[in-house]
């Protein structure tokens, strides 16, 4: 299945065959539209300066971090470059919940990230990274769908 957060997708009128949506923008649009998994580690730490949370590449020992994982501006290092001056995260959990409709989340990419629980090269970990390391073909593994309505 084709992705659909490069924006390429469904085009009117088609777009250009070499340009790719700037990867601030598109972190910004996966996190305010839905997405619960993210790709790789480094969109995870993309995402958490973004949201101005603490991951464990930023030094813990020059830092104050609230409860929910959110670092203040005047505590933050220079590398977290967020516009966030007070924690985003309680409104993402409020738009999560209504766009999920009661089904659960916190298992998710996503879900961690707003529980405060840290993520680490270990959660990115997939079936189709393994196969294509191991040179599968990653269409002929089977796909089931948890969520099929009987």
């Amino acid at each position: 299945m084709k992705p659909c957060d490069d924006l390429t997708l469904y085009c009117i009128p088609s777009s250009l065959a070499f340009w790719t949506p700037p990867p601030p923008l598109r972190m910004q649009l996966n996190i305010f539209g839905g997405q619960l998994y993210l790709p790789d580690y480094e969109t995870y730490l993309q995402t958490a300066r973004f949201l101005g949370i603490y991951t464990n590449d930023t030094p813990r020992d020059l830092v104050q971090i609230q409860s929910d994982g959110f670092i203040l501006p005047k505590h933050r290092p220079a590398q977290i470059k967020s516009p966030f001056d007070t924690t985003p995260l309680p409104f993402l959990k409020a738009l999560l919940g209504l766009r999920r409709k009661g089904m659960g989340y916190s298992s998710t990419h996503l879900g961690k990230i707003l529980r405060a629980r840290l993520l680490t090269y270990d959660d990115f970990d997939n079936v189709y990274d393994t196969a294509e390391s191991m040179d599968v073909d990653c269409e002929s593994i089977p796909y089931t769908n948890r969520y099929i309505h009987r």
